[in-house]
């Protein structure tokens, strides 16, 4: 126990690994829970100020049902080394000590936009073991300690996580529009049954007519006929008086 206790000690002074901390803090079967956490203090204080140190710090507490310092550690992890693992494991304390599932799933939705851990990697493999093969090519000692590539795709889920180059868009949109429609003039020339049925299709599409309207009749009097001298506007043809007097059943005259 000692011997093989000096040997991940050496190995952990090389290059901390969580594999080598597991092995170490799970040494000795029959340790309790706060033994254990003992043991991964003295791993932190052979390599301080790593995130590695701080994670195996945190997930020994956390098994101790020590949640202040496994919340401590986590949060020293992130702040060293933001990536996926210690979001994750932020996460459970977070469900363990409280229970609030709203900062479950923020601390979540973190983990996935957080780049990835390290894992044993050859030729595009993620593997969760060291093989002394590549699975690929067959290359001996292919597999190499590192973060995979990142994801290609990145969720958001807050505003403050949003890109800069997305509020110029929706100033954009949100802008009016000074475009102007053209008018639709009806054409009164054709028969009155005709014209009565493109009103009624087109009545959502008829647009006011302004100034610009009347530019193109001529103001030539020579060139209009008597009958179309006191034509009526297009859009408000009117009521004839004789024909409304014609329909009303009481007619009343003053003289």
């Amino acid at each position: 126990m000692r011997k093989g206790s000096k040997i991940l000690e050496a190995a952990w002074k090389a290059e901390p690994h969580p594999e080598v901390a597991e092995l170490y803090t799970h040494a000795r079967p029959g340790d309790a829970v706060l033994d254990r956490l003992n043991r991964a203090k003295k791993l932190q204080e052979m390599k301080k100020n790593h995130a590695e140190s701080s994670m195996t710090v945190a997930r020994a507490a956390l098994d101790a049902q020590d949640f202040s310092t496994a919340r401590r550690e986590a949060e020293a992890a992130i702040r060293m080394d933001r990536r996926e693992g210690a979001y994750l494991l932020l996460a459970d304390i977070e469900e363990a000590e409280t229970g609030d599932q709203g900062k479950v799933r923020q601390l979540l939705s973190r983990a996935v936009r957080a780049p990835r851990d390290p894992a044993w990697v050859a030729d595009g493999v993620v593997s969760e073991r060291w093989a002394p093969v590549s699975p690929i090519t067959g290359r001996l000692d292919a597999f190499e300690w590192r973060a995979p590539m990142e994801r290609l795709g990145q969720l958001i889920d807050s505003h403050d996580d949003a890109p800069a180059s997305a509020a110029p868009v929706v100033e954009a949109l949100a802008k009016p529009t000074s475009e102007k429609r053209p008018v639709e003039v009806i054409d009164e020339s054709r028969p009155t049954g005709t014209a009565d049925k493109d009103t009624e299709s087109q009545e959502d599409h008829v647009r006011p007519i302004t100034a610009a309207a009347f530019a193109a009749v001529p103001t030539d009097a020579e060139g209009v006929e008597p009958a179309e001298e006191h034509t009526r506007l297009p859009d408000d043809p009117g009521v004839d008086p004789d024909e409304e007097a014609e329909k009303s059943p009481r007619r009343f005259r003053l003289f």
